[in-house]
């Protein structure tokens, strides 16, 4: 299935001897407010960032499952779906010259043309006018074509998808000028024009923002550092991001308080409130696999004094102990074999049965 989602990718995608790159043309990006560009009759837009990004992704992906596969098992299914080397060496390519519409800055576009959109008129009486979004979904078929407004997330997807290495890993591949500190002007400039029309738009937000609390790339927004290690000598930024906290618990609420206004008695938000679970477990915690280790690096809001939950991990049960101070991994009696957990760029061997404290100050 990779395989086949690569080839359709490299099928998709149009090379631009102009650009001397890749184009991906007439998608809908995770936004949905944006169908077309404005007056014109063909659908869909061009150059989606998170479209093309999630693209190469999946190249690169299918690239090394081909290395990784026994050589009989590649022939095997190179054979069935009829997947020649030509068809590989194009993938490599276009996972290589992917086009990313991008500001000198380091602002990625949204998509090609982004930039001349109209600004929205956000403001009324000093608070988000979702009155008059609507009023013109409603009037201009379900869509904002000639605005810088998203319906939820779409390129900050990439930062709720990605961890900054993976993402620097993606712009290096591509040949483009990754710079870890521009996410915070990205995520500034997209949470501006987003409404959070939708349950998950807040899930998605609220990782950013912890994400980016964890990588202290909030040069724009305040200093994130821990005090007895400041060296930035930016303002201090009390919170946990931009109103973090706040929106996790809008998004905890979201059919018990119908913030949609009439949307919870046609039926409950199952993906918000599982993504309620996984903010939770993974994203205050950091938890992340890579290769064979099990990376973690938890940072609690304020509110949250101790949190504890149990992970199913390579057959191995583990424990997780977290408060504001301390971090405690249990890893349950059992029979299967050591596994590897990551804390601060060390890596430690945890028996079953055995366990491990770390001092988070």
């Amino acid at each position: 299935m990779l395989l086949e989602i690569a080839r359709f990718f490299a099928s998709f995608a149009k090379y631009n001897p102009e650009r001397d790159r890749y184009e991906i043309h007439g998608v809908v990006g995770p936004d949905e407010y944006h169908s077309g560009y404005p007056d014109s009759v063909v659908p869909g837009i061009n150059n989606n960032a998170y479209t093309n990004l999630t693209a190469v992704w999946t190249l690169c992906r299918a690239l090394e499952l081909l290395q990784m596969l026994p050589t009989d098992r590649r022939e095997q299914i190179c054979s069935r779906i009829e997947l020649t080397n030509d068809e590989i060496s194009l993938w490599d390519s276009t996972s290589r010259k992917m086009f990313i519409p991008m500001r000198e800055d380091g602002i990625i576009y949204q998509f090609d043309g982004y930039e001349k959109l109209d600004d929205f008129p956000w403001k009324k009486n000093g608070a988000l006018d979702i009155d008059r979004v609507h009023d013109l979904l409603n009037s201009q078929g379900g869509h904002l074509n000639q605005y810088k407004v998203s319906k939820q997330p779409d390129v900050l997807m990439l930062y709720y998808l990605f961890s900054v290495d993976e993402l620097a890993e993606l712009f290096k591949r591509l040949g483009y000028q990754f710079d870890a500190e521009n996410i915070a002007k990205n995520v500034e400039y997209y949470i501006k024009q987003t409404v959070s029309d939708s349950t998950l738009s807040r899930v998605a937000t609220v990782w950013v923002l912890s994400r980016m609390d964890r990588f202290h790339a909030w040069s724009m927004l305040g200093c994130m550092c821990r005090p007895e290690s400041c060296t930035c000598g930016r303002p201090t930024q009390e919170t946990d991001g931009p109103d973090s906290w706040k929106i996790f618990m809008e998004s905890l609420g979201s059919d018990l308080l119908d913030i949609q206004g009439g949307t919870t008695a046609e039926g409950v938000h199952i993906g918000a409130m599982a993504s309620t679970i996984d903010i939770i477990q993974r994203c205050y915690t950091g938890l992340v696999t890579k290769g064979d280790v099990l990376w973690f690096n938890p940072r609690l809001p304020k509110a949250i004094i101790r949190l504890s939950f149990n992970l199913l991990y390579r057959h191995q049960v583990l424990r997780f102990e977290i408060t504001q101070c301390t971090a405690k991994v249990i890893a349950m009696h059992s029979t299967a074999e050591a596994i590897k957990i990551g804390f601060n760029e060390r890596v430690y061997w945890i028996e079953a049965g055995h366990s491990k404290l770390f001092d988070l100050e």
